[in-house]
Formats: C-alpha cells, sequence, structure tokens
C-alpha cells in the first residue's frame, strides 16, 4: 500500500496560513505608515524615522512561524518516516512497529535541521526586502513631493503596488522558478514531509532485502512523473531488468509538490496496471486545468494585496474590479471542470490582527 504523500496537511496548511497572514499584516503596516501625513510638509523625514519602529513589528509577526519551524516540523517529519517504515510493514505482510520503537536515521535529523534553517533564513529576507521596499517607496513619493500632492500620493501609489506585486520576499529553487514566499514555505514543508516518507519506506525494504517498489498512478499528474507512472523500480539499482530508482528521481519524480509515491513490489504477486493512451491524454489536459485554476488563485491574491495597500480612490476601483472578475473566472472554471475543487484558503490573503 502506497503512502500517503499527503500526510499531516494541517500542519502545511498552517505553514501557509502563518506567511499568507503575516504578509498581510506587513502589507498593512507599510501601506498605513506611508498614507498617515502624506498630505503634510517634512512627510520623507517622518517616514525614514518610522523604519526601526516597522522593523520591530515585523519581527514580532515572525514569531509564530519561528515556532512552527522549531518544534511541529520537526515532530511532522519525524511521524512522516515512521508512517514510511509501517506502510512497507503492511506491503509485505507485517506487523506495523510501535513509533516509539522506530529509530529516525540522521539523514532524516539532517533533513529536518535543513527545513528549519531555511525557513528560519525567510526571515532575514522579508525584514531586508521590507525595509528595502519602505524606503524606496518614500523616495519615490518625495521624487513628486515638489509637483503637488497628488502627485505624490499617486507616486506612493505605484510604489506600494510594485511593493504588493513582489511580495515580502521570493524564493529562488535550484531550477531557477520564482516562489511567492508563503507558496516556497508551504511546497518546502509539504515536500520534506512526504520525502521523508517515502525515505522511511525505502530503508525498511532494505532492511527487508525486498529491492523493488512501483511509482503510484495520480489522476491529471505532471508531463515529469507522467512516463514513471505504475512503473517497477530497483532501490539498490542492480536489477537487470528494472531501472533504479535514483535514475528516476534523477530524471524529476518525486519534484517539489510530487504528490506520486511507492509501494513494494513483489514479483508475480503485484500486478501493475498501465494507462491507455486515452487515459494519458485525458489526464494530460486534467494537469493543464489545474494549472489554469493556480494560476486564477495566484492572480486573485495578487489583486487582494493591491487592495490592501489601495490609498488612492482609483486604486481602489481598480483593484475591486480586477478581484471580481478573476473571481468569475474560477467560478467558470470549477464549474465547467467537475473534478476541481474550489480552494478559497489559496484565494485568500488572511485577515490581520
Amino acid at each position: 500500500m502506497s503512502i500517503s504523500t499527503e500526510i499531516n496537511k494541517k500542519l502545511v496548511t498552517e505553514m501557509f496560513n502563518v506567511y499568507n497572514n503575516a504578509e498581510k499584516i506587513m502589507l498593512n503596516k507599510v501601506t498605513k505608515r506611508i498614507k498617515k501625513g502624506v498630505t503634510v510638509p517634512g512627510w520623507p523625514e517622518i517616514k525614514y524615522k518610522d523604519i526601526t519602529s516597522l522593523k520591530n513589528d515585523i519581527e514580532k509577526t515572525l514569531n509564530n512561524a519561528q515556532k512552527l519551524s522549531k518544534t511541529k516540523i520537526s515532530e511532522a517529519v519525524e511521524q512522516a518516516y515512521k508512517a514510511g517504515v509501517n506502510s512497507a510493514n503492511k506491503d509485505f505482510g507485517l506487523a506495523p512497529k510501535l513509533y516509539k520503537d522506530i529509530k529516525v536515521p540522521f539523514a532524516i535529523q539532517r533533513l529536518i535541521l535543513e527545513q528549519q534553517n531555511l525557513i528560519s533564513g525567510t526571515h532575514t529576507n522579508i525584514l531586508r526586502t521590507a525595509n528595502d521596499a519602505y524606503r524606496e517607496i518614500i523616495a519615490e513619493a518625495s521624487k513628486s513631493a515638489l509637483i503637488g500632492v497628488e502627485t505624490r500620493k499617486q507616486a506612493a501609489q505605484y510604489a506600494l503596488n510594485r511593493f504588493a506585486d513582489a511580495g515580502i520576499g521570493t524564493f529562488v529553487d535550484k531550477a531557477g522558478r520564482i516562489w511567492a514566499l508563503a507558496s516556497y514555505v508551504e511546497m518546502a514543508t509539504r515536500t520534506t514531509i512526504a520525502h521523508a516518507a517515502i525515505q522511511g519506506h525505502i530503508d525498511r525494504q532494505k532492511e527487508l532485502e525486498q529491492d523493488l517498489i512501483i511509482i503510484s498512478d495520480h489522476d491529471n499528474e505532471c508531463p515529469i512523473c507522467q512516463p514513471w507512472e505504475n512503473r517497477i523500480l530497483s532501490i539498490s539499482g542492480k536489477h537487470k531488468t528494472y531501472p533504479s530508482l535514483q535514475s528516476v528521481i534523477n530524471a524529476g519524480l518525486f519534484h517539489p509538490n510530487c504528490k506520486h509515491t511507492l509501494t513494494g513490489y513483489v514479483e508475480g504477486l503485484t500486478k501493475p496496471r498501465q494507462k491507455t493512451a486515452a487515459e494519458k491524454a485525458k489526464d494530460n489536459e486534467g494537469y493543464k486545468i489545474t494549472q489554469q485554476q493556480r494560476y486564477n488563485e495566484r492572480t486573485i491574491r495578487k489583486w487582494k494585496k493591491r487592495q490592501q495597500v489601495a490609498i488612492t480612490d482609483q486604486a481602489k476601483m481598480q483593484t475591486a474590479t480586477k478581484i471580481k472578475h478573476w473571481q468569475k473566472q474560477q467560478r467558470e472554471l470549477i464549474n465547467k471542470n467537475p473534478f476541481l475543487r474550489r480552494k478559497y484558503r489559496r484565494e485568500s490573503i488572511k485577515s490581520a490582527r
């Protein structure tokens, strides 16, 4: 039986919400400071004096994320590893072990530390980004100070829009993809937990001297993983018939956010199923549709963040119109494709506290 890669969904959701909410809180704090006194002479000098206070506010906002990264992630990764061990036991008809009796290897402890350091490291990025953006917004608006108050306000709005679009921080992964910080933390948490579960399964099979595994099958899978669904692989890479698991991982399987997993394979007993060409074509189309849903979610969040920083009447009207438009696009996509489920939290920027 395949070990689920969706272990501890609650923690993954919580991590996303913490950073998503942190972003809104910080956008709110920056916007309030910029807006206050924008028509008053000496505004730039007053705003520059707020930088230390802003930094302190941001540090307080990040405390919840710090607590999660130090405690709950560690527990979740260890539990995932142990669940992976017991999934292998089940595949080969063995009784599950008590979690307390399963030793977590050093490699998993290192994985936990890497994840904790990654999340802690984002805090420095957040502080730097917010401070730099705040200075830039003041500088942009100050250029228009001699022309008139409305021009200064519009310049500040333009700079705030750029800040909202960029977010409180981004992360570029090894493939060169740019992630919004909340989405990156969510992905990294989900992927780390999934990899721990898979490693637990693999380690247990090695102990049992069972070399073969089979890759799971999913609907609407991405093109990278599709060639490997239902494929039999060798953990050791020494089998004469089947390719090595590592070679397939090198080809992209178990990539960030990948939902695929593995099951122990017993020759003569396990019966792999191969998809037809029509099924693969349907999955390809389904994948494109799910990617459109993700795009809609990102765009709705973009305009909600812009709404958060709106200080001019024009910006307030534009953002309200754009949000309604993209929400309508999302409803139409969901209604047209019944296999989709609307995920409102992914369209949301949580209320600031």
